[in-house]
């Protein structure tokens, strides 16, 4: 029996694309389903620097713990709920488990550019470039401004509580310990979940050490430990760092676990965090993968499809008129956009301001919200036992004021 290797759904040999996801078919189902990888150093000089010039969020992120900035969401501000962070990564990590790695590579990125720009804001520049053309390179990390500096971000963005807690020369290794991450909040799994986090303390260190760095989580609150502990090793070559992601199941199962509290509106013990992440996460991680290949779109709308179908199905939607209204308040909880819904004799259009995707973003001539299209659609699906084809005709990211998308029975 041939099978998609994307969704599963059963297929014919002599079919392009798959019904169900629309993933391409190649003439070998039993492979998996390749997909290009993020070139880390590409990205960190060249899509860096396009992401710098025109990504709002990506320059803030870095200034907003030390410096007040004007908020580029004037109702929502600027962070999405933890629960819209996790509904992502969980979703596309159950679609391809290989994507672990990409967010630790799109961690790194976060982790370098708002490191630099941290460094700027508080004008280290000549301390951290002093220290690190000489033999106290170290004191660099030992140092105390650069130490609260590193906190004091990492708290403000609500990705974590970090302190360093050991430097061992010898080994060029820091060892960090980690308290609240995004990615450690659930608790069924045997395996560290802190791709994004690891790869972000990994990021930090390369902007100040000028060369390469990657990390190990040792422990991790989602396996049981009291903390999260990365261990950051330091080189001189780019190496490929050692991700073990989570398998399918193990993240069908925190996705279900996840939804659960989405559904319920639980509230998370994330002592001085809260229940926010800064917006820099979802618009970086959303972007750099769409932007490789019209593969990853596909797979980041059937992803959506999946939080939406199961979002609904759980919480036990029925009726058209409902659904509408759950999608709006369930975006505003999540803080992923303001929806605007309308219906006419042949399709529903929504409207949403505030995109957690687009705004801030200058006219890149794309569509980012394609994500949040797929959990439309899902929702859709479920409630009215029709198939949907929800698509994002405007987008901030493409010029207009607002995003716009017709949803169409199919």
């Amino acid at each position: 029996m041939l099978k998609c290797p994307v969704c599963r759904e059963k297929v014919q040999k002599v079919w392009v694309f798959c019904p169900r996801c629309s993933a391409r078919l190649d003439s070998s189902l039993d492979n998996k389903y390749h997909l290009e990888s993020i070139r880390y150093l590409w990205e960190r000089q060249e899509g860096g620097k396009f992401l710098y010039s025109n990504f709002e969020a990506v320059k803030n992120a870095g200034i907003m713990p030390y410096k007040k900035v004007e908020s580029i969401r004037s109702v929502l501000g600027d962070f999405a709920h933890i629960y819209f962070h996790g509904l992502y990564e969980l979703s596309l990590l159950y679609v391809v488990p290989a994507f672990a790695a990409e967010f630790y590579k799109i961690g790194k990125f976060i982790g370098y550019y708002s490191a630099y720009e941290a460094i700027e804001t508080l004008r280290l520049e000549k301390l951290v470039n002093a220290l690190s053309k000489t033999a106290l390179f170290w004191e660099i990390f030992q140092n105390s401004k650069v130490q609260a500096a590193q906190k004091r971000g990492w708290r403000a963005v609500g990705a974590a509580v970090i302190d360093l807690t050991e430097i061992d020369k010898e080994k060029r290794m820091l060892k960090y310990v980690m308290d609240y991450s995004v990615e450690s909040i659930f608790h069924n799994t045997s395996k560290p979940t802190c791709f994004l986090a690891c790869g972000i303390l990994c990021g930090n260190v390369e902007s100040l050490f000028g060369d390469f760095c990657d990390g190990i989580e040792t422990k991790c609150r989602s396996t049981g430990d009291l903390q999260c502990e990365i261990e950051a090793y330091l080189h001189e070559r780019e190496e490929k760092p050692k991700i073990i992601p989570l398998t399918r199941d193990e993240a069908d199962t925190l996705l279900n676990e996840l939804i659960g509290y989405v559904i319920n509106k639980r509230i998370l013990d994330r002592k001085e965090l809260g229940d926010s992440v800064h917006i820099i996460s979802p618009q970086c991680q959303n972007y750099l993968l769409l932007s490789i290949s019209p593969g990853h779109a596909v797979l980041s709308r059937y992803a959506g499809r999946v939080c939406g179908e199961r979002i609904a199905r759980e919480s036990e939607l029925q009726g058209l008129e409902n659904a509408l209204e759950y999608l709006e308040d369930l975006f505003l909880h999540l803080k992923a956009g303001i929806l605007q819904c309308e219906k006419r004799q042949d399709r529903l259009i929504i409207r949403m301001r505030e995109s957690v995707y687009a705004s801030g973003v200058n006219n890149i001539h794309m569509n980012l919200c394609i994500f949040l299209a797929g959990i439309m659609e899902g929702i859709l699906n479920e409630v009215t036992d029709k198939k949907w084809d929800v698509n994002e005709i405007k987008c901030i990211a493409s010029g207009f004021s607002e995003c716009e998308f017709w949803c169409k029975t199919i």
